[in-house]
């Protein structure tokens, strides 16, 4: 099978970010299924093997995997507006590039942003082939729901415009659980939807690390990944200044990453004067090893948005195949998971108190702290391995009609 992936912003495993769709295209390549990605420069650029010789649009060779690259510049601290033109923008040179694109035996689109959805499900059209819909955040429900969106002609027009996606799709993949749930709500059937998580890669930077971590302070709070609005990483500064206002300087918070709320969440330490929280650059995946072993506890917060808890951070698999215990402050299916396994806490959205009261809790009890960051790394190979992942998903696409060659 021929197998043409469309995902805008592709991350390598030795850059920073979610470098999912790269692993499951190892993975099928692997299985002898040629894949052909679609993606453009906006992430890949920095990538120290990425080609400054070549004109827009070319075939990038990369280990094995044939990368067509379109110029399309796009950041997370973009405004709203400029990240859309960037989204329209490569659908109007993706489309651009049909005639050199190889014609595969099905498409796959990866959502969020919605357009690449309405790209891969015309290009499935224009080649007659299966169409099949990876969805990492439900979109447009994420924006409206964060009162992003609010005019009710625009909601309508979305909405309708998704509700056609989902109908030509032969099978969906969502990241969660939850997000199923929102799809089956716009009127999708379930048959027509597969959880595949978001996973993450089994490797000996993440479950075989050698822990050298001891019960003495300080207790070690790590939140890595985006600085969004979305992710409102001031709701974890404001907890850590009720416990020092408590008295409790034994608790350090390390931050790792960047996004468009960053300076605001460190003009909140300064403000609220938070002496034990460390602010760090966004590193490649492959680098945050150090930071898990020297961690206690893995920390992941969202905005108050009852849409959010529907999320599938990455963040989540990685402490748990590190062996960390979890702090969210938001309840959905994460939080089931976590109480299910007995590997981490969760408290109600906005309840700042509460996750104040989480982090006191399990940094007093290290023998607890070990016992959840076993059971998480137990989880995270029995159900959340990527390769294990990639491999349903490779299956579902196979058993779909008509039968590939």
């Amino acid at each position: 099978m021929h197998l043409l992936y469309i995902q805008q912003l592709l991350i390598l495993p030795d850059m920073a970010g979610n470098a999912r769709s790269w692993e499951f295209t190892q993975h099928w390549h692997q299985q002898e299924t040629k894949v052909t990605l679609v993606t453009s420069s906006a992430t890949l650029s920095a990538h120290p093997d990425f080609p400054s010789d070549l004109s827009y649009p070319f075939l990038w060779h990369y280990q094995g995997i044939d990368i067509w690259v379109v110029d399309v510049s796009y950041d997370h601290q973009m405004p709203f507006k400029r990240r859309i033109l960037s989204f329209v923008s490569f659908m109007w040179k993706v489309r651009r590039l049909v005639g050199k694109l190889p014609q595969p035996d099905a498409v796959l689109a990866y959502t969020a942003p919605l357009s690449v959805a309405e790209l891969g499900r015309q290009l499935a059209k224009k080649w007659d082939c299966p169409f099949f819909l990876e969805v990492a955040d439900v979109w447009p429900e994420v924006p409206i729901g964060m009162g992003i969106i609010r005019q009710p002609i625009l909601i309508q027009w979305l909405r309708t415009r998704t509700r056609k996606i989902y109908q030509a799709s032969q099978h969906i993949f969502t990241f969660s659980p939850d997000m199923k749930t929102l799809i089956q709500a716009g009127g999708v059937e379930g048959n027509q939807i597969t959880t595949i998580f978001n996973g993450t890669k089994i490797s000996p930077t993440s479950v075989n690390i050698s822990f050298s971590r001891q019960d003495l302070p300080p207790v070690r709070l790590l939140y890595t990944g985006t600085l969004g609005v979305a992710n409102d990483v001031g709701q974890l500064v404001q907890a850590m200044h009720l416990i020092e206002q408590e008295g409790h300087r034994e608790i350090q918070l390390d931050i790792v990453g960047d996004g468009n709320d960053a300076q605001r969440v460190k003009q909140l330490a300064q403000q609220l004067n938070v002496q034990q929280v460390r602010f760090h650059q966004q590193i490649p995946r492959k680098a945050l090893a150090s930071f898990w072993r020297q961690a206690d506890i893995g920390m992941i917060t969202f905005a108050a948005f009852p849409i959010l808890e529907s999320n599938a951070a990455t963040k989540f698999f990685d402490y748990l195949a590190a062996g960390l215990p979890i702090i969210i402050n938001y309840e959905g299916w994460q939080a089931k998971y976590l109480g299910e396994y007995r590997c981490g806490l969760s408290s109600k959205q906005g309840d700042t108190s509460a996750l104040a009261r989480n982090i006191l809790f399990l940094s007093r009890n290290p023998a607890l702290r070990r016992r959840m960051g076993a059971e998480g790394r137990k989880v995270a190979a029995a159900i959340f391995d990527r390769d294990q992942l990639a491999q349903s998903m490779l299956e579902q696409i196979l058993r779909s009609q008509p039968p590939f060659k």
